[in-house]
């Protein structure tokens, strides 16, 4: 039996075109005219690369390093090769290029009718046209090159050999290639849209997930456990942002009770002057733990009515973990009617005699306001972060 020709047809699953050398550089030529690009480093560096590889599929078989060896003026060529399909380069250097240019190219060669169906199923599907695009070039086209099938065509095989080309990609670089891994997924959400033969994945949430037990590490598990109940009761009518600052404020809750009283291992067993107040005080002299600068007031308050919140709610779902009454009062909140409660701050500059500034009508400005030590002052009746201040107590009229 003769051998078998450099141009004979590759194994798998769709034969490749049969062309020599010349009659490549002639074609590839033409369409470098087509679009007005014959310029002579393209056509030199095109006539030497037909002359030693005068069948590309050659080339492929070339480790890794000689095939990213490939000069500037190559690869028009190469593009141009993989797109009218006599060239199948491997996943490794498909994931190694850019490939800026494929879909703009791809738009006048034999797979443009699969790109412009691609693009139109993941715009019904709901993706943006800029995001179909990104999809299409990341993932659709480099499997049509790959495996010479139209896009119909593609099976899960397909779309598992991707995915393993990108896994090895990623141990290689030692870093995670998640849009390559979301534009598969995006594909095969489209060929099946498009009624090919592939299984549609369930939906990957993971990264949606809550995991609210993180923000209570180190809390005794059954504060934890009542904690993350009622995180998982609230998230259903409140959005993820909302529920990502509220776990945040109750987890640093959760840790100063465990840190004052490592006892409590109930809700129940809450206390307004073991538990609230000093946690109140704490509050008042928190800091950023990024910037170590004094929370602001907006902060605090959210602090507050958070717990405050959380106890309210736990009473009127009536829970056994619930305390069973109101231990943040409001009078503790912002908006006091009338007199203001006695109020003291530690002031990072000393004492001094506050001014009083009333931000509601109704609230007596005569008295809301008093003298105290150097160390402690207090606050004007519109702030709303305050802590009883029992070690000083309001002075009488007069």
């Amino acid at each position: 039996m003769l051998p078998a020709t450099a141009s004979a047809p590759g194994s798998g699953p769709a034969a490749r075109p049969l062309a020599r050398g010349p009659e490549l550089f002639e074609r590839y030529r033409a369409a470098l005219a087509a679009r007005g690009a014959d310029n002579r480093p393209y056509l030199g560096a095109a006539r030497a690369f037909l002359s030693r590889w005068p069948d590309p599929q050659a080339w492929a078989e070339q480790p890794l390093p000689v095939r990213l060896s490939a000069g500037s003026s190559v690869r028009p060529l190469l593009t141009y090769l993989m797109l009218t399909g006599f060239l199948r380069p491997g996943y490794d250097y498909l994931l190694e290029r850019k490939l800026s240019a494929i879909l703009r190219e791809a738009h006048t060669s034999p797979l443009a009718a699969d790109v412009t169906r691609f693009l139109s199923a993941a715009t019904e599907l709901g993706y943006s046209p800029q995001i179909a695009a990104g999809q299409a070039s990341q993932a659709a086209l480099r499997m049509l090159i790959q495996t010479g099938r139209p896009l119909s065509e593609l099976t899960d095989a397909d779309i598992a050999e991707f995915t393993a080309a990108i896994t090895v990609r990623e141990q290689a670089h030692g870093r995670q290639l998640q849009h390559y891994r979301t534009a598969v997924y995006a594909t095969r959400a489209v060929v099946y849209h498009l009624g090919g033969q592939v299984t549609p994945a369930a939906k990957n949430t993971a990264h949606l997930r809550w995991p609210w037990r993180r923000h209570f590490a180190g809390v005794p598990t059954g504060l934890a456990d009542s904690l993350v109940a009622y995180l998982e009761c609230a998230s259903g009518t409140r959005t993820r942002s909302t529920m990502l600052g509220i776990a945040s404020r109750l987890g640093h809750f959760a840790r100063f009770l465990t840190e004052v009283d490592p006892t409590l291992t109930s809700l129940a067993s809450l206390d307004r002057q073991r538990h609230i107040e000093p946690y109140l005080a704490a509050v008042a002299a928190a800091r950023n733990p990024r910037t170590g600068t004094v929370l602001s007031a907006s902060d605090r308050r959210s602090m507050i009515l958070t717990v405050g919140r959380l106890i309210d709610d736990i009473n009127e779902w009536g829970w056994a973990q619930a305390p069973g009454r109101k231990l943040v009062l409001p009078a503790m909140c912002p908006g006091c009617p009338g007199r203001c409660p006695a109020t003291c701050l530690r002031m990072p500059t000393g004492g001094s005699r506050p001014r009083c500034t009333p931000r509601r009508t109704g609230c007596a400005a005569t008295r809301c306001c008093f003298c105290v030590p150097p160390g402690c002052a207090s606050a004007s009746c519109w702030i709303w972060n305050w802590i009883v201040c029992t070690r000083f107590p309001v002075p009488g009229p007069g």
